[in-house]
């Protein structure tokens, strides 16, 4: 068993899941005119779905990296 350490905006561990249930992950963008939030959508089996907030960002090109190092670490 694989288990995946899920961080908060912080970098903090706020959920810890088995990698092989995982069922999907989405990206989420928040507007509100002066920043964008950027949450991960994580749909693991017999959870309900889970939003984690992956931090606050000045535009959506700005939360690619940090979206793209959420994803790096799911995979690893």
């Amino acid at each position: 068993m694989k288990l995946l350490a899920i961080p908060d905006a912080s970098g903090k561990t706020m959920l810890w899941i088995n990698a092989e249930h995982l069922v999907s992950v989405g990206r989420i963008e928040l507007h509100d005119g002066r920043e964008v939030r950027l949450i991960a959508e994580l749909k693991v089996e017999g959870m309900p779905l889970q939003r984690i907030e992956l931090g606050a960002y000045s535009s959506p090109q700005e939360a690619d990296t940090p979206w793209a190092s959420f994803l790096a670490r799911l995979e690893a």
